[in-house]
């Protein structure tokens, strides 16, 4: 399985894209909000060449370009001039913020998507009732900069950061996907053990309203995170076949 590393143009910047070799068509894969197109690594070693995958760099994060604009949108405007640089429709999937990302290209361009795989993201959060999705965005962002600053170097800041996470805790983005086939992979529990799912069970029932067709996947032991990770099964079990 041959892994190449490039970059190419976007509406606000450049992108960084890790490209791993097979058979068509390709899988364009989008990861969470803190994370870069590395999350997906195992995910391709496992396919090992089975399918043609592209994981991307958000704006902001690993190679690709680290100025603004931030939020949903600007993500998503940068997918699409992506896509449309593909021959044919492409399988986009994308993890947490990056299934909102996702959810919005396809949403805009409907055309250019034939499958869209939704990990633990994509339809709207249910917040805490104590929490506006200001406050929550702020929340999260702080205790992800503190996560980051103990590790290796991130290029993430603060600004671009809870930019993002402000816009994904009021995006209702796949609600507005309508006509394409919907996979969507959800865990069982929250960011922890113990803790309340992502997705919850209504957000299955708004999907399945406006899909095409939509399966629906619950991997009770799994975390937001080891849908990636040691839960990544549900993942690599779908895209040969998606």
């Amino acid at each position: 399985m041959a892994l190449s590393v490039s970059s190419v143009a976007a509406v606000h910047g450049t992108l960084a894209l890790r490209t791993w070799s097979g058979p068509g068509p390709e899988a364009i894969l989008l990861h969470g909000v803190d994370g870069d197109g590395g999350a997906f690594d195992a995910v391709a070693a496992d396919l090992a060449g089975s399918r043609a995958l592209t994981a991307v760099d958000l704006r902001g994060r690993g190679s690709s370009s680290l100025d603004g604009p931030w939020g949903i949108g600007a993500h998503a405007a940068d997918i699409v001039s992506l896509l449309e640089r593909r021959e044919t429709p492409v399988t986009l999937v994308g993890h947490s913020f990056g299934g909102h990302v996702a959810a919005l290209a396809t949403a805009c361009r409907p055309d250019l998507v034939e499958h869209l795989v939704l990990v633990d993201g994509g339809p709207r959060r249910v917040l805490p009732e104590d929490k506006t999705p200001l406050a929550m965005a702020e929340f999260v962002g702080q205790n992800i900069l503190a996560k980051l600053s103990e590790g290796p170097d991130n290029p993430l800041t603060a600004t671009a950061l809870e930019s993002d996470l402000a816009s994904m805790m009021t995006d209702g983005s796949a609600e507005l996907v309508t006509g394409i086939a919907i996979t969507l992979i959800r865990a069982g529990h929250g960011v922890a053990p113990g803790l309340p799912p992502i997705v919850p069970d209504s957000a299955v029932i708004s999907l399945a309203d406006t899909a095409l067709t939509l399966n629906d996947i619950l991997v009770d032991d799994a975390t937001h995170f080891s849908l990636l990770g040691e839960h990544r099964a549900g993942l690599v079990d779908v895209l040969p076949s998606a």
